[in-house]
């Protein structure tokens, strides 16, 4: 799987289906991958390093994980563009992440 492709997958399993982010993911497990994005925000950010970063965690949660296989067929492929376009979005797809990590874990301690 591209890399892109598994980050916006990602992205939409949390926007989509929070629900399979238990309390428990959210109490221990969130802010450690929070951690490990905040400390490639602050090297050299690229959508391989995002994507491995997302797949290492996710090997610890299979639901996650399967929700996000399973979303494979649902995005479709979209035309390679200029690089420099792709590092932006890297940037942007960080961020969506974040956002949606940090609101998930606000609903679920409310």
């Amino acid at each position: 799987m591209e890399p892109n492709e598994l980050i916006n997958k990602f992205i939409k399993v949390i926007q989509e289906q929070n629900y399979l982010f238990t309390s428990e993911i959210i109490q221990k497990d969130i802010p450690s991958l929070q951690k490990n994005l905040k400390a490639l925000e602050n090297e050299n950010l690229d959508s391989e390093s995002l994507a491995e970063a997302i797949s290492q965690w996710y090997g610890n949660h299979p639901s996650v994980r399967d929700a996000v296989l399973r979303n494979e067929r649902e995005i479709s492929k979209v035309k390679k563009s200029n690089p420099a376009f792709g590092e932006t979005t890297v940037e942007n797809q960080y961020r969506i992440i974040q956002d949606e990590l940090k609101k998930t874990t606000e609903k679920r301690q409310k």
